[in-house]
């Protein structure tokens, strides 16, 4: 059971399937080295490469991730320095990051690691220097899962126990998940179909000029 604010009072949301993902929060340390704001080329600045991994980690889930399983990588703080004309040893952030299964779990994580420690090694910054890149154990929170058969059969007891229609069921996600489930099969058949008619076209094309020359 959980609270949603955009669930109307009075009412009960009903998910068949996942309903909540896999949380972690996750800690990044850029270590560069500091100086004089009007000296950046004598310092390796931490806040300029975490800039760069933050519009990096991005790619993750546009470029590195297969669009039919979500994943949310969100850099929720950032800090570093203590004065306007001072490039700081250091800079901090936060994440927090969504994923459904474990083995997309693993490669985001891993990913997000690969990243940064790519970047720092890409901006000069020496081995012993770095990033720290932590993933807090005690903060997991596997995703939900909601067992279909399960939920239907609370579903009934919920009616006789809660009274119809009020609070009134709101089955929110679990048709929705069904129509997803479909849609998504349909999407990647179609793609695939797509895929081999393309290829069909290609080879084709290629006869031709073969035949031409």
């Amino acid at each position: 059971f959980h609270d949603k604010a955009d669930l109307e009072t009075g009412h009960v949301g009903v998910t068949e399937g996942y309903t909540y993902a896999n949380v972690d929060s996750v800690d990044v340390t850029v270590r560069g080295l500091g100086g004089h704001g009007a000296y950046p080329h004598k310092t390796k600045d931490p806040i300029v490469l975490a800039a760069e991994m933050i519009n990096e980690w991005q790619t993750i889930a546009s470029r590195e991730n297969n669009p039919f399983d979500p994943i949310v990588v969100t850099v929720g703080s950032i800090h570093g320095g203590t004065k306007h004309n001072i490039i700081p040893d250091e800079a901090k952030m936060q994440l927090t990051v969504r994923t459904y299964k474990p083995e997309t779990r693993e490669h985001v994580l891993a990913a997000i690691e690969r990243i940064a420690k790519g970047i720092a090694a890409a901006g000069g910054v020496p081995p012993d220097r770095a990033p720290i890149v932590s993933v807090s154990k005690d903060q997991f929170c596997p995703a939900t899962y909601n067992n279909p058969e399960l939920t239907k059969r609370l579903v009934a007891v919920w009616k006789n126990s809660l009274g119809i229609p009020f609070p009134r069921l709101i089955f929110t996600s679990a048709q929705s998940s069904r129509r997803r489930s479909r849609s998504t099969g349909r999407r990647e058949k179609n793609y695939q179909a797509c895929i081999q008619a393309s290829s069909r076209r290609f080879q084709n094309q290629q006869s031709v000029l073969g035949s031409s020359e």
